[in-house]
């Protein structure tokens, strides 16, 4: 496993789901609902199930790099 590879798509997720959290607090903030967070939890499982899902098989795709 390539770490570099590992760290920078670590951290791009860790930064994209501190900013769907910031947006969800923010918007509770103005709605005073549950349904900030709702909309919170869809959009990140709508992203992050194809993510795993189809990422399992990125590693069949033919490689140019040597």
């Amino acid at each position: 496993m390539d770490f570099g590879i590992f760290f920078a798509a670590f951290g791009i997720s860790l930064l994209e789901l501190s900013e769907a959290g910031a947006v969800t607090a923010i918007y509770q903030g103005i709605y005073r609902g549950f349904k900030p967070v709702l909309y919170a939890i869809a959009g990140v499982l709508l992203v992050l199930v194809p993510t795993f899902t189809v990422g399992k098989y990125i590693i069949y795709l033919p490689s140019t790099t040597y």
